[in-house]
């Protein structure tokens, strides 16, 4: 029962997103999307470190209407991040789709770099930016006036945001251990070495017939 209400509240997050998203384009009347054309997401970002991403005309329907977009909400930092922050995310990649869908090259440096564009199409939705100099307008918030219609609707409440996913430390460049056997060439070295992540290894060598053993950082050998 305990995972399935969790479970039961992520697609609820999911769908008070896509309602979020759904409630502003109905207020501004955005040239190019319509309200019902996004679905928003709540998923592990994977290896993007990103709080957010879009991906335009991602799901079909069976009868023939036309696609709809997708917008993906990292679950990492969801409860630090709170209500505020998965409103700023979702609204910061709508305007990137909407630049998108009308061929506004709002982003430079692989999409890293924020512009001139961008910030005024946030503005128009009533987010606040924020200039820094390697992301450009990247920093987005909720301005006042928005954060305080979004908390009016109800839509994002914080029982919504008690859950967020784990974020493990990246497998360090020297985790990965080196295992010898006996066999010996002419220049008195081991033949064979194999590097694994396991901290164990249970095999033998197919020439010697000995164990594989681990190799000494520091032995040169």
């Amino acid at each position: 029962m305990f995972g399935k209400i969790h479970l039961e509240n992520l697609a609820e997050l999911s769908s008070a997103l896509t309602a979020l998203i759904d409630l502003v384009l109905k207020k501004h009347r955005p040239k190019g999307l319509e309200p019902g054309s996004v679905v928003v997401l709540v998923q592990a970002r994977g290896r993007k470190n990103l709080h957010g991403w879009f991906e335009p005309r991602r799901w079909e329907h069976r009868a023939g209407y036309e696609n709809l977009h997708e917008i993906t909400v990292a679950a990492e930092g969801l409860s630090d991040r709170g209500p505020a922050g998965a409103a700023a995310t979702t609204l910061h990649e709508l305007v990137h789709l909407l630049c998108f869908l009308r061929a506004i090259k709002d982003t430079s440096r692989q999409g890293r770099y924020h512009n001139a564009d961008f910030k005024s199409e946030s503005e128009k939705l009533g987010l606040m930016v924020h200039w820094e100099e390697k992301r450009g307008y990247a920093d987005t918030s909720l301005g006042a006036a928005l954060a305080a219609e979004i908390a009016a609707t109800g839509l994002l409440p914080p029982r919504l945001f008690k859950l967020q996913r784990i974020t493990r430390p990246a497998a360090a460049a020297n985790s990965r251990r080196s295992w010898r056997c006996g066999c010996r060439n002419t220049w008195k070295r081991y033949w064979t070495v194999v590097t694994t992540g396991k901290r164990e290894l249970s095999a033998k060598c197919l020439a010697c017939g000995e164990a594989f053993v681990p190799v000494k950082p520091d032995s040169g050998s």
